[in-house]
């Protein structure tokens, strides 16, 4: 195993660089050991209930910047799932 592939939602909680430092640690004496783990964000976006106005919510304000409602829901940024795995 070469590279696994993570997608982390900007939500999720989860910090890359902790995800690596993890896998490495539970990787030792595994089939996984010494592969890499490569992360790629995805921020944070919301529908309006309102308006259907797509947008990235800012960090403290989340009004939608069409009509300025905070009925919105969330659609992406939660994400954790493995993308893809890399073996030789």
């Amino acid at each position: 195993m070469q590279k696994i592939n993570v997608v982390i939602g900007d939500m999720s909680g989860i910090v890359g660089d902790c995800v690596q430092f993890y896998f490495e640690f539970l990787g030792k004496d595994t089939a996984a050991e010494g592969a890499v783990v490569a992360y790629r964000k995805v921020p944070i976006q919301a529908i309006c209930q309102v308006c259907g106005e797509t947008f990235q919510p800012l960090e403290y304000d989340w009004s939608c910047p069409n009509c300025h409602n905070l009925s919105a829901n969330i659609t992406s940024g939660k994400e954790l799932y493995v993308e893809s795995i890399e073996v030789d």
